[in-house]
């Protein structure tokens, strides 16, 4: 759904939701985006007081990577932008179990949780040996795989506390999807 983080749900866009209940968790909230999109996606981001990262549309590993070098940040929570009903609280929970001593914990890796509610938090050194070791086009594009695949990291899921919704999508990939949530939000 091309511009998707831009939609219309409930007279705001679909990132500006996705910012204000990240924002809730407690931590700073910095957008990562593609420097050919800053200048859309700045009309949601120029109220919200959050970090701006501009980067390489196709590297998403980096983006995060030079947002979080930028900041000093020994640790990262990933959150997508078309993520409108993201629950603080499940974050606030992957966040208390990864600062006991994990180096990647998610809440998403093995679906329990709906589509949508998914974070993952990890620590800087994992995204900054993924950011120089990952030579393959989808590592790039992505974050998390190539720490996943390196078994020195410590991992651990955690399980959506309600069982049996973990294949409702509570996301914005389609028009479909957005059409789900604009009639339950």
């Amino acid at each position: 759904l091309p511009l998707k983080m831009m939609m219309d749900l409930g007279g705001k866009p679909v990132l500006w939701h996705t910012i204000m209940r990240a924002k809730k968790i407690g931590i700073p909230v910095i957008v990562t985006m593609p420097e050919k999109d800053s200048n859309i996606l700045s009309r949601v981001t120029d109220n919200c007081q959050v970090g701006i990262n501009l980067g390489p549309e196709d590297d998403v590993l980096a983006r995060y990577y030079f947002a979080a070098a930028g900041m000093a940040l020994d640790a990262v929570m990933r959150i997508c932008g078309d993520q409108p009903l993201l629950d603080p609280n499940a974050c606030t929970r992957v966040l208390e179990v990864f600062k006991q001593d994990w180096d990647w914990v998610s809440n998403d890796y093995h679906l329990t949780y709906p589509i949508g509610l998914g974070c993952e938090c990890f620590t800087f050194q994992a995204l900054e040996q993924a950011h120089q070791e990952a030579k393959k086009e989808y590592d790039r594009e992505h974050v998390i795989p190539w720490i996943h695949r390196h078994s020195q990291f410590s991992h651990k899921n955690l399980t959506c506390p309600i069982n049996g919704i973990g294949d409702l999508r509570l996301t914005i990939d389609t028009q479909e999807d957005l059409d789900f949530v604009r009639r339950i939000d």
